[in-house]
């Protein structure tokens, strides 16, 4: 069989349909991570097939795998090797006609044709923001869904990630300070006295809770939601103190410079103003320059309606989950 060479420059889209179903197949695989960077189907590029000798069929029913391949793709030991090829590899040529075939030697040197061939796919993911950056090639199963890779992580999806961990531990700390110690029950008062008091009290609550700050309609912004009782307290809320499950955040297109990044912020805080008291803002580097971010939204609509807004401003910014 020939040995061809698996070029990382061919675009999948190239290649007809099976290429973008297995683009799209690649893609989704990678979003399944939540701190992995997102890729388009366009990224996803060197599409072949890789074909393993094995001999004939043991005492086991299992044809012997007659290759040994500790470096057949970077991390990937021969043992790994070994386990994927024999839960997924299939004895037809999966792919495209077209598609380059990369026929694994025999580690026994015979020339002669190996009693069976199995085969796998592979493809690379191209990172088009870093001409320089090597593609990282995957190990796909032909069939099921299976992929052996590693996934390259998004810098700012780990940034938002870690400031979450941080804002959640600083409210705990927050909420811890200010229960103080437990006091004991007060004894029952008498009847008269329990029927008086939730009059008494009625302007005590009232005054307690400050009503909301209107917004011009143009400025509009979906609102975080504020338990009641730290509400009722006058105490704020750090952002990270939202319900537990995804979150979600606005970003900026990415500066060259810092100065850039902080008139952006500056006019993110001119649009929304007090709609900002929930919220958190800032800049963060990232590996295209400086970015702002806006977090955490609950909800994707929430970050959909709240990029709207400061489009219809001026301020451009994308959403994402994290």
């Amino acid at each position: 069989m020939v040995d061809l060479p698996l070029t990382d420059s061919l675009p999948a889209q190239d290649s007809g349909d099976a290429a973008r179903r297995l683009a799209l197949r690649v893609c989704a695989w990678q979003h399944r991570h939540p701190l992995a960077r997102r890729v388009e189907p366009g990224e996803v590029a060197g599409l072949g097939v890789i074909a393993l000798p094995y001999g004939p069929a043991g005492g086991a029913g299992e044809p012997a795998p007659l290759y040994h391949q500790p470096r057949l793709l970077p991390g990937l030991s021969h043992r790994a090797l070994v386990d994927f090829a024999q839960r997924h590899a299939v004895p037809y040529r999966p792919g495209a006609a077209d598609w380059p075939q990369r026929a694994v030697e025999r580690a026994d040197a015979s020339t002669e044709p190996a009693p069976q061939t199995r085969y796998l796919l592979t493809a690379a993911i191209n990172d088009t923001r870093a001409r320089s950056a090597m593609p990282r090639r995957l190990l796909i199963a032909p069939e099921g869904a299976a992929i052996w890779g590693r996934r390259e992580l998004s810098r700012l999806r780990i940034g938002l990630a870690a400031l979450a961990v941080l804002m959640a531990l600083a409210a705990a700390a927050a909420l811890v300070l200010r229960g103080g110690p437990r006091q004991a029950p007060a004894p029952a008062r008498p009847a008269a006295a329990a029927a008086s008091a939730p009059i008494a009290a009625a302007p005590a609550v009232a005054s307690a809770v400050a009503p909301p700050v209107p917004l011009p309609a143009s400025t509009a912004v979906p609102a975080v939601p504020v338990p009641a009782s730290v509400a009722a307290s006058g105490a704020s809320v750090p952002p990270a103190a939202a319900p537990s499950g995804p979150h979600f955040a606005l970003v900026s297109a990415p500066a060259k410079k810092r100065a850039a990044a902080e008139a952006t912020l500056a006019q993110v805080h001119q649009v929304l103003g007090p709609a900002m008291a929930h919220l958190q803002a800032q800049i963060m580097p990232s590996p295209e320059g400086y970015v702002v971010t806006i977090w955490p939204l609950p909800t994707q609509a929430d970050a959909e309606r709240l990029a709207e807004v400061l489009a219809r401003r001026g301020v451009a910014m994308k959403w994402l989950e994290f």
